[in-house]
């Protein structure tokens, strides 16, 4: 007798493809659109500015203005929602002019209640009188899950230089970097 061996067909295993990557979230906050201030009253700050809309005494400014902390401890809060939960990459706009030392207009922002980090204005050249507004990322990334947060940014102290704030931009992609105005 013949004895002839058939294998069985070769087993193909096929992955399916991967998931086209998932376009980055991104949030942008005008300063102008707090949800809530604390500003000490007129006759405690070294400046009658505040929230400022449409100063024409400012360079170019995001959205219809910007906002003035003159005083240690002012502060605005942000609501803000988020689609998709993930480390989000934080971003400032403020202002920074040839008057004042690097390191007066410091702020410090927290998310939900927890801290966040105490950061320096944007080191960015600001010839002219008017200064300069200009973005620049601040901290390592926070996590935020979906829905709905809170954002508090404080004047860290009472010194020469007011914080003034222009925009806040959030982005789940570490190498995104928001346009300038």
């Amino acid at each position: 007798p013949i004895v002839t061996s058939q294998l069985p067909p070769p087993v193909v295993v096929t992955q399916p493809p991967p998931p086209p990557p998932q376009a980055a979230e991104r949030i942008l906050i005008e300063a102008e659109d707090e949800m809530e201030s604390s500003i000490r009253p007129l006759s405690e700050r070294p400046s009658r500015n505040t929230k400022e809309i449409r100063p024409a005494w400012r360079p170019p400014y995001s959205g219809t203005g910007n906002w003035y902390l003159a005083v240690g401890g002012e502060f605005l809060r942000y609501q803000f929602n988020v689609n998709r939960g993930g480390t989000y990459y934080v971003w400032v706009r403020d202002y920074v002019d040839r008057f004042q030392p690097k390191g007066v207009r410091r702020i410090s922002v927290e998310f939900d209640g927890r801290p966040y980090g105490a950061f320096s204005e944007v080191d960015i050249p600001a010839p002219g009188d008017k200064g300069a507004f200009g973005w620049h990322r601040i901290g390592n990334g926070v996590n935020l899950t979906t829905g709905t947060h809170a954002m508090k940014v404080t004047k860290e102290a009472t010194t020469a230089g007011a914080a003034i704030l222009d925009a806040f931009y959030l982005t789940t992609d570490p190498n995104d970097r928001p346009a300038e105005k």
